[in-house]
């Protein structure tokens, strides 16, 4: 196995690893960045889903104590006791020196007539805050000119797992796109590698996101926490098209229905008045929440699926060109626990971004991910590049090698990427069935066994060829993820924002 030695580790290239990595380089250490894929190409940052996105931020003479004092009060009551005070103040603080940052480097926000940054509210907020940006290609664009302003190395793999030894993380195994494997010892390494949505059937995530972070942060002994908060947003599919739900045309009458013309919401929410509440509560925000009625209208879809199987979006189209009305799972608000510093629980294992918790709760303001993937990850790569100063090379152990599934013959690679097909499949469907909008404590314990069994069989599977490694730590990390949220939502028997337990009988008493 080849080896590659840094001072900062950086793991994940979309918007929060990039700016750890850009931070870190401009300290005057050496810069090493994991990308499973070009930069600027994969994650939520760069997705084309949403054409663009919107960042919370208070900048100029907004800055006032009693504006700044609102934003985190708003951020607090968002995450219904579920944030970390310290990391929100953070937050808050920072957020307007980071929209300064990225304006300098050439990110175009949206402005009015004025020539003024048009500012939107974001979800479950009803302050206008939020900056928008212009395009999708502006995003890439600024993000790539800025990584190629500083000495940064690229690495084009997927991360194996983390180097740990006596307590402190010292780097990683690599796979390697082009084949082989490599060990990069660093003095500091970050986690950037965005969420998990794409451990359920239908996400929003393209294929990268399947927990990552989460799974190597668990095996080296990190904290994670709040991984049963996930956002899951109404969308529409149609064979390979995916696209938000349009939320503002719910109170017309008849636009769900399933496959004999039946509209869900008039069936599952009979209520005249009830039902106009829900929907129009609904339409504040995009992804589901139980903390008011606009939860009704979610319920209700996730129930009718559960007996119809299948429901369209009713637009007066020809029926083969309907969409199909689904939950897609789109962030995750929990992850690796932090300090101030964007520091895990293990010495010397930074995170940032979508990866890391503290900054969002039982639900998120739209727009703050965002701003906590430049706040925070400047700190990372402050922080890390901080330590990485003050710890010596001969904090490395003498022989990390570690056993990889590998060296298999490569015919057998056939029957793996088939049996790893198969799991992946079931961990989907499983979370999709028992994980998703609604949960019960039953169900939750039938997820967590199917779960087992799936880890049971990748670890059956022995060592593999090279041509399936990728695919093999890719599913690893979707059951071990998998298994963090569903271990977490049987702990929190409450309903509380995105998390909606059907068997909790307080909340059925109360709603």
């Amino acid at each position: 196995m080849d080896k590659l030695a840094t001072d900062v580790l950086v793991i994940g290239a979309g918007a929060a690893g990039i700016r750890a990595a850009i931070e870190a380089s401009m300290a005057g250490v050496e810069v090493t960045l994991v990308a499973d894929a070009k930069p600027a190409k994969g994650g939520s940052t760069f997705s084309g889903i949403s054409r663009g996105w919107g960042i919370q931020a208070l900048t100029g003479e907004e800055r006032t104590a009693a504006n700044l004092e609102a934003f985190y009060d708003d951020v607090m009551r968002v995450g219904l006791g579920c944030c970390d005070p310290r990391l929100v103040r953070i937050l808050v603080e920072e957020s307007g020196a980071r929209i300064q940052d990225l304006m300098s480097y050439g990110l175009e926000f949206k402005t009015g007539a004025n020539g003024e940054p048009i500012r939107a509210r974001g979800c479950f907020s009803e302050i206008e805050r939020a900056f928008l940006t212009r395009d999708i290609a502006n995003i890439r664009g600024t993000f790539l000119s800025i990584l190629q302003r500083v000495p940064v190395r690229i690495v084009t793999g997927y991360a194996i797992d983390l180097i740990v030894n006596d307590g402190q993380c010292l780097g990683a195994w690599i796979g390697l796109k082009r084949g082989g494997y490599l060990q990069i010892n660093a003095k500091s390494t970050i986690l950037a590698t965005g969420g998990g949505s794409g451990i359920f059937k239908d996400h929003m995530s393209n294929e990268g996101g399947c927990g990552a972070g989460y799974a190597l942060a668990h095996r080296a002994g990190a904290r994670i926490t709040n991984m049963e908060f996930i956002q899951f947003a109404l969308g529409l599919k149609n064979n390979r098209t995916r696209k938000f739900l349009p939320i503002g045309q719910l109170d017309q009458a008849g636009k769900i229905v399933n496959t004999a013309g039946c509209d869900i919401l008039n069936r599952y929410v009979p209520d005249d008045k009830q039902r106009r509440l829900a929907i129009e509560k609904r339409q504040n925000h995009m992804p589901f929440s139980c903390r008011d009625s606009s939860g009704q209208v979610d319920i209700a879809i996730a129930q009718a699926r559960r007996s119809d199987k299948h429901l369209y979006w009713h637009d007066g189209g020809p029926k083969e060109d309907r969409f199909e009305v689904v939950h897609f799972a789109h962030a995750f608000n929990g992850g690796i626990k932090i300090n101030e510093e964007a520091e895990s629980t293990v010495a010397g294992l930074y995170a940032a971004g979508e990866v890391a918790a503290g900054t969002h709760g039982a639900d998120r303001i739209g727009g703050c991910m965002m701003t906590a993937t430049q706040v925070f990850g400047k700190r990372a790569g402050h922080f890390a590049a901080r330590r990485a100063t003050q710890v010596g090379t001969d904090a490395f152990p003498p022989n990390a090698a570690k056993l990889i599934k590998s060296e298999q013959p490569a015919d057998r690679n056939e029957d793996v990427m088939e049996a790893l097909a198969v799991i992946e499949d079931r961990v989907k469907e499983t979370m999709a069935q028992y994980a998703g909008v609604l949960r019960t404590k039953k169900g939750l314990k039938k997820a967590r066994s199917i779960l087992d069994t799936c880890q049971t069989q990748l670890d059956a599977l022995g060592f593999i060829g090279a041509d399936a490694s990728c695919e093999y730590y890719r599913v690893r990390s979707m059951a071990v993820t998998a298994h963090l949220v569903v271990q977490s939502a049987l702990i929190r028997g409450k309903s509380m924002g995105s998390h909606y337990r059907q068997d909790d009988k307080n909340y059925q008493a109360n709603n």
